[in-house]
């Protein structure tokens, strides 16, 4: 049995023009970036280790949620701001002058 029919119930293979998609979505997170490699990072900033769930979690939503608003944000943008709001919450005064973009960059290069 011809797999596309199988699957979609098309009898036409993928050579004909009408099942070529336009786009292909990929989903990356966790997979080209594991937020658990950003853990080290997150403690040389002076954070718990444990809030590297919790900040993946905040970037995610608010990335999809500009998404579903046609608003377009670099990932490193949010990932940025909330890195930054988990220093603010610390108290970490140590890091008072780096800003998120330049934590954002040791947490990405993790």
């Amino acid at each position: 049995m011809n797999v596309i029919k199988k699957f979609t119930g098309y009898k036409q293979s993928l050579d004909k023009p009408a099942l070529r998609p336009k786009a292909v979505l990929l989903d990356v997170n966790g997979t080209l970036f594991a937020a658990a490699a950003a853990a080290p990072a997150f403690k040389e900033l002076g954070l718990n280790e444990g809030l590297v769930e919790l900040w993946f979690a905040r970037v995610l939503r608010d990335a999809f949620a500009a998404q579903a608003a046609g608003i377009f944000k670099p990932m490193k943008e949010i990932g940025a701001y909330h890195l930054e709001v988990l220093l603010r919450e610390a108290g970490k005064k140590e890091w008072s002058r780096l800003t998120g973009v330049d934590a954002m960059s040791k947490v990405a290069a993790a």
